[in-house]
Parts: C-alpha cells; sequence; structure tokens
C-alpha cells in the first residue's frame, strides 16, 4: 500500500492533524497525493503518462537527426532533475525521521530534568528572560512618566490656589495680547491716516471742501482705533510660557487623576510581575547549578539546536524542491514543444494518432473525474465535520482546490468569511482532519481495516461521544482501537462503546515479555483494572 494511503488507515490520534495539515508546499502535495491514490484518480494518471512516454519513445527513432538529438538532450536533462527530485525527498525524508528522534530525545530529556527537579524547558527559561527584560523596559518608561506627573503634583495639591493663579495670568495673557493689537492696529491707522491727509493737501480742490473731507477721515480713523486697557498685567508671560501654564492646567482639571492612577497601578503591576520573575529564574539558576542537572540541560541544548538545525535543513530542502520542480515543469513544456515538430516514422504513425486521441480522451475524462469527485468529497466533508462539531452551521462551505501537483482544503463559515485553520483549538483541529480521514475513507470505497493508536486523546466528552458512536463504527467494516485503559479510554466510553465491539484483547507486559490475553469487554475494566 502507497505510503500516504497507509497514512490514512493506520494512524495515531493524537497526530491525526498531520493528516489534514496544508501549510507548505510539501503537506498539499502529500494531500494531493493520498487524494489521487485514495480515490483511484492516479491509475488514470498513470495510464496516460505511459501514453506520453510511448509517443515520445515514436519520436526518439525519427529519421529527423537534428530534432530527435535535441529531443533526447532535453530528455536526459529531464531524467537528470527527475533523479535529483527524488533525492531531495530521500533527504527530505531522512532529515524527518532525524528530526522526529531528535524531538522524542528532547522530550525524554526534558522528563530526566523533570525528575531531578528542573521542569522548566529552555523555552520557558528563555520566556522567562525576555519578561525581565521588557519589565524592565517597562520600568525605565514608567518611571519616565511617573517623574512628569510627580512634577505637576504641587499644581493639583494646590488645587484652587493655582486655579486661581491660571485665571490671573490668563486675564494678563489676553490684556497683553489685547493691548499688543491695539497697539499694532493704531500704528497701521496713523500710518494711512498720514498717507492719506498728505494726499488730500495736494489735490486741486477748494479749501472748505479739504477740511470736510479731512474731517471726515479723522472720523473714520477714530471708530477703528484700539483702545489701550486699563488693567495693569501683574505678570508678563510670554505666549511659549502661558501654552505651558495652560497645558498643565488642561491635564490637572481633566485627565490627570485618571492617567496618573492608571500609570501607577500599571507601574505596581509592572514591579510585582519583574520580582516574581526574576525570582523565578533565580531559583531556576539555583537549581541548574546540580550537575546532573546542569550535564541535562547541556544535553538537551544540543538536542535542540539540532532540532532548530534540522528545521532549517528541511526548509532550504523544500526550496530546492520548488526550483526543481519548476525545473521539470520547464522541461517538460519543452519537450512537449519540441514533439510537436518531430515527425513519427511512417510505421509508427497510426499508433501515435491512436495514442494522442487516448490521451485527449483521458484529459476530458479525468477532468470530469476529479470535479466529481472535489464536489462529493467536499459535501462529506462538511457534512461530517458539522456532524462532529454538535454545530449544523459551523460550516457553511467546503471548497477543495486542485492546483497541478497540490491540493488544498478552504473552510467558510455560512456568511461567506473564510476560517483561518491555524486559529482552531487542537481539539477542533483533531475534529477537522478526523472528518477529513472520514470522508477520503468513504469516498475510497476500499475496505481495509482501519487501526488508531491513542484513541479519544484530546477529545472533550460530548466529541468522544459523538467519535465512539458515529465514527468509528462506520470509518470501516473493522476498526481496530490501541488504548490505554483509563488514561485513552474510560470505563464510561467503553460502556458507550460496547454495542459495535466484536472482541478485546488485552496486552500485557512484564519485564522479560509481552503477550496478549483475551478479555470480555463488559468486564474489561473490572477484571483488569490497571
Amino acid at each position: 500500500m502507497n505510503k500516504d494511503i497507509a497514512r490514512l488507515f493506520f494512524f495515531d490520534s493524537e497526530e491525526v492533524v498531520e493528516l489534514a495539515e496544508t501549510g507548505t508546499i510539501a503537506d498539499r502535495r502529500r494531500l494531493s497525493r493520498a487524494y489521487e491514490e485514495v480515490l483511484g484518480i492516479s491509475k488514470y494518471e498513470d495510464l496516460k503518462s505511459n501514453l506520453e512516454s510511448l509517443r515520445l519513445r515514436y519520436r526518439k527513432k525519427s529519421r529527423d537527426i537534428g530534432l530527435r538529438h535535441e529531443l533526447e538532450k532535453l530528455l536526459a536533462q529531464e531524467e537528470d532533475a527527475d533523479k535529483e527530485a527524488t533525492e531531495i525527498e530521500e533527504q527530505i525524508q531522512i532529515f524527518n525521521d532525524k528530526l522526529t528522534t531528535l524531538r522524542q530525545e528532547d522530550t525524554s530529556l526534558q522528563a530526566e530534568l523533570s525528575r531531578e527537579g528542573s521542569s522548566v524547558t529552555s523555552e520557558e527559561m528563555n520566556r522567562v528572560k525576555v519578561i525581565i527584560e521588557t519589565c524592565k523596559k517597562n520600568d525605565v518608561e514608567m518611571k519616565g512618566k511617573l517623574k512628569q506627573f510627580i512634577d505637576y503634583a504641587p499644581f493639583a495639591i494646590a488645587g484652587n490656589v493655582f486655579a486661581q493663579a491660571y485665571e490671573l495670568a490668563k486675564a494678563d495673557h489676553d490684556t497683553i495680547s489685547s493691548n499688543n493689537v491695539s497697539i499694532a492696529q493704531n500704528y497701521v491707522l496713523d500710518s494711512l491716516s498720514k498717507e492719506l491727509l498728505a494726499m488730500l493737501a495736494s489735490l486741486p480742490i477748494e479749501k472748505k471742501s479739504k477740511d470736510d473731507a479731512t474731517k471726515k477721515l479723522d472720523a473714520i480713523v477714530a471708530k477703528y482705533r484700539g483702545e489701550k486697557s486699563d488693567r495693569e498685567p501683574q505678570m508678563i508671560l510670554s505666549d511659549d510660557d502661558f501654552a505651558e501654564i495652560e497645558a498643565v492646567y488642561n491635564s490637572i482639571t481633566t485627565t490627570y487623576r485618571i492617567e496618573f492612577e492608571t500609570l501607577a497601578e500599571n507601574y505596581r503591576k509592572n514591579k510585582v510581575m519583574l520580582e516574581r520573575n526574576s525570582r523565578r529564574l533565580s531559583n531556576i539558576h539555583s537549581k541548574e547549578s546540580d550537575e546532573v542537572i546542569k550535564q541535562l540541560r547541556l544535553k538537551k541544548n544540543d538536542t535542540e539546536k539540532a532540532i532548530q538545525e534540522t528545521d532549517d535543513a528541511i526548509r532550504k530542502l523544500h526550496e530546492k524542491t520548488g526550483e526543481s520542480n519548476l525545473k521539470l515543469a520547464t522541461l517538460e513544456k519543452q519537450i512537449k514543444d519540441l514533439s510537436k515538430r518531430v515527425s513519427v516514422d511512417d510505421a509508427d504513425e497510426k499508433k501515435d494518432v491512436l495514442a494522442s486521441q487516448l490521451i485527449g480522451e483521458l484529459d476530458t475524462f479525468l477532468t470530469s473525474l476529479k470535479q466529481n469527485k472535489k464536489s462529493s468529497l467536499e459535501r462529506r466533508i462538511k457534512a461530517a465535520l458539522n456532524s462532529l462539531m454538535h454545530k449544523e452551521d459551523f460550516i457553511g462551505r467546503v471548497e477543495i482546490t486542485i492546483d497541478a501537483d497540490a491540493m488544498d482544503i478552504l473552510l467558510f463559515t455560512p456568511e461567506g468569511d473564510e476560517i483561518d485553520k491555524d486559529k482552531l483549538s487542537k481539539g477542533e483541529k483533531q475534529l477537522y482532519a478526523t472528518s477529513l480521514l472520514k470522508s477520503l475513507v468513504d469516498e475510497s470505497s476500499i475496505k481495509f481495516p482501519v487501526f488508531i493508536d491513542s484513541p479519544l486523546q484530546k477529545f472533550d466528552k460530548s466529541h468522544s461521544s459523538k467519535i465512539i458512536t458515529e465514527f468509528y463504527p462506520s470509518i470501516s467494516e473493522q476498526v481496530v482501537l490501541f488504548p490505554l485503559l483509563h488514561k485513552e479510554l474510560t470505563k464510561s466510553e467503553m460502556d458507550m462503546m460496547l454495542p459495535f465491539v466484536g472482541s478485546t484483547t488485552l496486552i500485557t507486559n512484564d519485564t522479560t515479555r509481552s503477550e496478549f490475553k483475551a478479555a470480555k469487554a463488559e468486564h474489561l475494566f473490572d477484571d483488569y483494572n490497571y
């Protein structure tokens, strides 16, 4: 059985989410391969590929030596590129296996650290250090703000006295501003009046008319002349000085109290958090000084470094895979274009025409088959997910997108908004993956038995009942579960499962061996209470 299909029939319930991961192009390709294999599409794809290879063989026998050699060169390049892509895939698999081993080792080291009294992971220790640095930075910033508030405190304490001082300063500032405006206004009026009177004096008109015009001009000027205030200012303030006083006054009379109380409370909480995490880091360092813990920590740090390096290596290999696939796609297009120009020998011409016709018919059939299977699978996933979720309208629409050799599944709310699968809870992700698994198996009509390790792990009671009564009994004619009693399967869950149980076997082990013992399902927890 293809390994991508095998994942659908033998899996760990805790890791079932990995079946539906589509975060990377490699994940989408793996899902696409499983989809095509399990639904029988790959057989038609293989047939089409064989026909295309047959047509290429006809062209490799062509009498058109120049084009034939060019085609052979491209085919050799394609073979090399395909070999390189296969080698990269093998390297990725090797690194994935190494990553699994390293993570198991990391988990084991963490367990040893816990037994020795240091349950803190490296991530937690680094997180504590980051929190301390952030708190210290916040402490400096808050102290600066508090200083500014404390500088204003005397004005707030003075209360009415400061308000009276502000009113006096405002009155003095308004008086000085008004007097300055009047002085400037009168200066302009005097200048205009002087020039207009000089102009009148030079005009060739009667003296009486000039006198009348002069009186009228003086009246107009007097009408718009500014009057200086009789009030004597007690404070001489510049605009900047008054603006600063006004800003302090507005702050104190509006938001000062609320902002000061909020800042003081935040400062207190930040200080408590800083002290708590500083003590925690000190305790961690105290425990880390133990020689056994120190050695374990060094091993764990090395393992975590190796995990990071392996992750980076896998990421770079995925990038190479993308480049390799692009190169292959380019070569395939060049080969296809060149094949149209290479003539076929008379003996093979009819066979080539028939192969071309069959490829065209297969293309049409595959397009129709994929669309029908896609629509059917979309309906199955939606129904299964809404059923397992206890929410009939949780999913409004499921859309499967197939692009070349990659496949993705999009979920939408009844309102048409796309659901970000990364934001689903762990339980919801597991239900989504379970729904996809059930839909693929149902759509395939393959009657293989299904083996499930760690069943019901991470599910709450309500979802567990749905899994027990609806998922396990219907996913296949034969379902084999491997639960740890009490931890991964409780007595109440077993009672719920009893109507569907055909047989029960207990795996027991001691220091020397393991053995299988037949057990009665209804008495499993009573007779074997481990």
